[in-house]
């Protein structure tokens, strides 16, 4: 809990410092399909297996130099537990994550814009498991690659791709099993627009 309450705190301070200095704001959302990777049960050979699922998000930002920005996003994540060991079980995890992301957009001649970017953050991860319910709190990175298409003044269609990584998740013991890894890739596509 200290460590999320560190990061929840540096996310804030990061973000409300330089927003005096900000001369280009922007605002955007995104939405497409994610992949919850297999995540080791206990460090043990056995694997939780998921379906494919979705991921919505939305986030804020600023300019700090003409190719460096800095926002705050809130991203929604749900995937269907299959298996755990081979085992189908039936059940549910959805990720709801506050991140505070770093980006490098790489000005081209054309109106295609590359970028990368980083973040951290907190992520409240829930699952469902036959009809009970466990709920962990954990820190959470990730790093993101895509490019903007200018489609009108001032708005441009992303398209991007972000992996992201938890702390291990504590789930009870009634489930049958204690923590598990979570890593997740996410594609999906929005729009920006710069005000």
């Amino acid at each position: 809990m200290r460590n999320c309450l560190g990061a929840l705190a540096v996310i804030a301070a990061v973000l409300a410092a330089p927003a005096a200095n900000a001369e280009t704001w922007y605002a955007g959302g995104f939405g497409g399909f994610n992949y919850t990777h297999e995540g080791s049960v206990n460090g043990s050979g056995l694997e939780a297996e998921y379906d494919l699922g979705f991921v919505l998000g939305g986030y804020a930002g600023f300019y700090v130099q003409d190719n460096i920005r800095l926002e705050g996003e809130l991203s929604y994540r749900t995937n269907d537990l299959d298996k755990v060991g081979g085992i189908s079980i039936g059940g549910e995890a959805e990720t709801l994550a506050l991140m505070m992301n770093a980006f490098f957009d790489f000005k081209l001649e054309s109106n295609v814009e590359p970028y990368l970017g980083a973040g951290i953050g907190l992520a409240d991860v829930d699952y469902t498991i036959s009809g009970l319910r466990y709920d962990d709190t954990v820190l959470a990175i990730q790093l993101v690659g895509g490019a903007g298409i200018e489609i009108a003044p001032a708005t441009q269609l992303t398209v991007d791709y972000r992996l992201f990584v938890t702390d291990e998740i504590r789930v009870g013991s009634g489930a049958g099993f204690g923590k598990v890894d979570y890593t997740n890739s996410a594609f999906s596509v929005g729009i920006r627009r710069s005000f």
